[in-house]
């Protein structure tokens, strides 16, 4: 079938073009018809990153841009091209190229070309004086984030936690509350959060790239500050992500941690030569179980604000809270399938919810009305208690790692989807 392709050159400002694609300029702490970000081209403001570690970044941030600026034909598979000035285009051979195409195939669903550019070399602006640490940890605002965050508090000194300041307001607010909280819980907590983003319309809403994104200022930031890994706390059940039902399979079932994701990735690390591994150290508990050893973590520690801290985290899938009359743009729905994730989260932990969501909140016409927008969630998890799964449905559904436990994986996933079920759905 043939299919029109979009094609989209991605080059720091000054650089020559060298295709007819759609140009997306990389400005210094600016933004361009394309890009706003905080980082610079060369991401300076983590420090010296090793060239493969810019260029992995570069590729993510076009990959995104054309993700996000491409509309979805009726099929729902695009044809994406995206040309990349990179620092060091001999590291990057063509198992490593088709590495990548794959590993964008695999979380987007779409037909990818990547064609890389050599990239004049540019100054890198003023350097930071920063220390060496032991690794990076990727916080982004939601539960799971939060709990990594805080089981690893008290070694907050040899960790540097990235996010991404994400366009969604509510996103925004509790990485804030997250923040400030965290920082004056210990002096040395470090968050760096950056705005990397499109200027131009989205057409695209599900943004599956993102995480490659997220993950890849994770790998800058722990190249230039000497760390081995980057972590990335997610909970095993939803990484495996197993569809409720057959309409939710495919690329549909997003991808993000999924345990192929990180073998990709981290065979795309290995082959240019970077010492640095993403990894999840929770890929075998469910959310439940990392709700409860953030709690005792942070009882141990004496974090006391903890539970508290849990109720202004987001999950929410849909962010639409705000458009119900009554409703608040920066509280949970609670009848999405993030929501009820979390809710399970919560009874499975034994711990009392602090969170407020809108599902409570919401009276009347309104809470009627975000009922019905729900409904497809709440179909799909009672369609998913009469059909249970089994090992033949984690290896047919997805490629699996050399040599994975897909039997370990499988009760992961069986011990989520219990907690799923026990969640209230008031």
């Amino acid at each position: 079938m043939n299919r029109p392709s979009s094609h989209l050159e991605l080059a720091p400002a000054g650089a020559a073009l060298r295709t007819h694609g759609r140009a997306v300029i990389w400005p210094a702490n600016d933004q361009s018809d394309g890009i706003a970000s905080t980082l610079s081209w060369n991401a300076y403001q983590y420090g010296s990153a090793a060239p493969q570690a810019l260029d992995v970044l570069r590729v993510a941030v076009a990959a995104y841009s054309a993700d996000l600026t491409k509309a979805r034909p009726a099929d729902h598979v695009r044809d994406l091209v995206i040309s990349v000035h990179v620092e060091n285009p001999d590291a990057w051979t063509k198992e490593v190229q088709d590495d990548v195409v794959d590993l964008l195939a695999w979380l987007t669903g779409d037909i990818w070309t990547l064609d890389l550019i050599p990239a004049a070399a540019l100054a890198i602006g003023q350097m930071k004086g920063l220390a060496d640490i032991e690794r990076v940890m990727l916080l982004s605002g939601g539960l799971d984030s939060l709990c990594g965050a805080v089981i690893s508090l008290d070694d907050a000194a040899n960790t540097l936690h990235i996010g991404h300041r994400d366009a969604a307001r509510a996103v925004r607010h509790a990485q804030e509350q997250i923040r400030k909280t965290l920082a004056s819980a210990n002096n040395a907590f470090e968050w760096q959060r950056d705005d990397l983003g499109v200027t131009t319309r989205k057409k695209e809403r599900s943004t599956r790239s993102r995480s490659l994104l997220f993950m890849s200022m994770g790998i800058a930031a722990a190249s230039a500050r000497h760390a081995s890994e980057v972590i990335v706390p997610e909970n095993g059940s939803t990484s495996v992500n197993y569809p409720l039902t057959p309409a939710r399979s495919g690329a549909l079932t997003t991808r993000s941690t999924h345990p192929f994701t990180f073998y990709m990735l981290n065979r795309v690390l290995s082959g240019l030569g970077l010492d640095v591994v993403v990894r999840n150290p929770y890929e075998m508990v469910t959310k439940g179980q990392m709700l409860e050893q953030a709690a005792a973590a942070a009882q141990t520690s004496g974090f006391t604000s903890f539970l508290h801290l849990t109720g202004e985290s987001l999950s929410c899938a849909k962010l639409d809270s705000g458009r119900y009359k009554g409703g608040d743009p920066n509280l949970n729905c609670g009848l999405c399938v993030a929501c009820l994730v979390r809710r399970g989260a919560y009874v499975a932990a034994q711990l009392a919810d602090p969170t407020t969501y809108a599902s409570q909140r919401l009276t009347g016409d309104s809470l009627a009305k975000l009922r019905y927008n729900r409904h497809g969630d709440l179909w799909a998890i009672e369609y998913a208690q009469k059909h249970p799964i089994a090992s033949r449905d984690l290896i047919s559904g997805a490629p699996w790692p050399e040599g994975a436990n897909v039997e370990a994986y499988l009760d992961v996933a069986r011990r989520g989807r219990k907690e799923l079920f026990d969640a209230p759905q008031d």
